[in-house]
């Protein structure tokens, strides 16, 4: 990603300092920008029928105990997501001085997209849209939102790793106390 971002970046300045010439790419990059928004749509309204054949494919290989286990790790997942949703954010807030209320009901489309696609990327035009109707100016938004999206990773680069592993581990019979029988 980091590639691509800047990448992004010399593109979006080579473009500024083109000006009026730059139009027509402009236009292009819009529609491309449509276009994908479109088939984003497509594949979250899609996705779960797919997370149904995996989750049947599991019960076939694994068994019903496994499922029970897996249950347990998402629990464990979704609290601590709520640990971050309800404590660490509206902490952060207080400390900024901005409205806890506010802030919720302002982000709460995004919010609700994510939390059914599971997907920080899948979101970003929603986040785009939620951001500008707080008051985000679009240029600082347009750049703050894919970068965002690729390093403020509360859930996926915090949370659900560590959980996964510990997950991973005691479904193979990995305990703690001799690591040495994994």
């Amino acid at each position: 990603m980091l590639q691509i971002l800047v990448i992004s970046i010399a593109v979006g300045i080579a473009v500024l300092s083109v000006g009026e010439k730059a139009e027509p790419f402009l236009k292009v990059t819009g529609s491309a920008l449509e276009i994908v928004q479109k088939l984003l749509w497509w594949v979250i309204r899609l996705a779960p029928i797919g997370t149904i054949g995996l989750l049947g494919n599991a019960v076939a290989s694994y068994g019903w105990e496994a499922i029970g286990q897996l249950g347990v790790f998402t629990l464990d997942v979704y609290v601590g997501m709520l640990i971050v949703l309800l404590i660490v954010y509206p902490v952060l807030l207080k400390i900024n001085g901005l409205s806890i209320g506010s802030f919720f009901r302002g982000v709460w489309p995004a919010t609700s997209l994510g939390f059914v696609s599971r997907s920080s990327l899948g979101t970003m035009p929603m986040t785009q849209t939620v951001t500008e109707r707080m008051g985000v100016p679009r240029h600082y938004a347009s750049f703050a939102i894919p970068l965002g999206a690729t390093t403020k990773m509360d859930g996926c680069a915090a949370i659900y790793p560590s959980l996964a592993a510990i997950f991973v581990a005691n479904f193979y019979g990995c305990r703690w106390a001799s690591p040495t029988t994994c």
